[in-house]
């Protein structure tokens, strides 16, 4: 068998292929769009046509062997250059985490090692650790809010990590929600929409009132605004005491807005219904004098069946503060 006429007659197969392909690609009605990485890559098929054609009409027969060898080294790139460009990235990024995990949690190395067992959720690690007294278990609460901020919203290992939470204030741990200058970690646990790490906390003795003095706002707002189930984080803190009416300032112009104003704002009308429910004050006005109605009559829409913007909710919610707009039977309109 002549291997010349073989490596000839392939390239002409892959010729045709290509002048397919390039064809195609001309006639394609969306050529002209896109940005201009798009449009070149429009023009490789007639780019590779015109090397493959001077390469086979050339009166030399290495230049055959050539064009074949490079119609199967851009095959070879192009099926197996993104797979280890993909794994130089993951590599990187190992490398990376492992140097970022290695640089010590605390200063101290009795709480640098409980910090890490609790990061990685190993909690009979954890007992043994307890098992001697820590010196600086409260120092600061930041022991505490580290293996909290690690529980809350958890993907890996999250039965595990409340658990770590749990032998804290076993060992001692006391939580003190009251600091106003910082974002106190049960004010994370609600942003996260984590129910049943929030109701542990209060439990524990967290603040369902607690403030944040450098954002303006109290940790209803991170309920109302969470990032899953924020009616049931809502329900939780008003269970234990979280204030229904409580203010924020969130744009300086409308000034302090109280939390109902805020979840309208936000279009969480099942949140606003939760509220109301608790004795937040339908009647509200901002600094610039809107109420909450005008509010809610300003996103008057279409909403979704479902997610964070029902439209039976928004329904509702239009129905309970027409119905106390009315006045009372008895008494006398204003």
């Amino acid at each position: 068998m002549n291997i010349l006429k073989v490596v000839t007659t392939l390239n002409w197969v892959i010729i045709a292929a290509v002048a397919i392909i390039a064809i195609a690609e001309a006639l394609s009605p969306g050529r002209g769009g896109g940005d201009a990485a798009t449009r070149g890559l429009g023009q490789l098929p007639i780019m590779v046509l015109v090397v493959l054609l001077v390469l086979n009409l050339l009166p030399f027969n290495w230049t055959k062997y050539l064009s074949l060898v490079f119609v199967v080294g851009s095959a070879l790139y192009f099926r197996f250059w993104p797979a280890w460009t993909e794994m130089q990235r993951k590599k990187q990024e190992e490398e990376r985490y492992e140097i970022e995990a290695s640089k010590p949690i605390f200063e101290d190395q009795q709480r640098d090692q409980i910090a890490r067992v609790i990061r990685d959720g190993e909690v009979e690690k954890l007992k043994e650790l307890l098992k001697t007294p820590v010196e600086r278990l409260n120092e600061r609460g930041d022991l505490l809010d580290f293996a909290i901020d690690w529980a809350a919203g958890a993907n890996h290992r999250q039965a595990e990590k409340y658990e770590c939470v749990r032998l804290l204030f076993e060992a001692g741990a006391a939580m003190d929600s009251t600091i106003g200058t910082r974002v106190t970690s049960h004010m994370a646990a609600a942003a996260t929409g984590d129910v049943k790490l929030l109701r542990f906390l209060l439990e524990k003795g967290a603040d369902p009132n607690a403030f944040n003095d450098n954002m303006g706002y109290p940790i209803l707002y991170e309920a109302i605004s969470a990032i899953r189930e924020p009616e049931a984080i809502v329900r939780v803190l008003l269970e234990f005491g979280a204030d229904p009416n409580a203010t924020g300032v969130f744009d300086h112009a409308e000034g302090p807005v109280s939390m109902l104003w805020r979840a309208a704002k936000l279009e969480r009308w099942g949140v606003c219904l939760v509220l109301l429910e608790k004795g937040a004050d339908p009647e509200f006005k901002t600094a610039t004098g809107k109420t909450i109605r005008a509010l809610v009559q300003d996103s008057e829409r279409e909403f979704p069946a479902e997610g964070f913007f029902r439209q039976k909710d928004y329904d509702r919610l239009k129905e309970v503060l027409a119905q106390s707009a009315k006045p009372k039977r008895g008494a006398d309109p204003k």
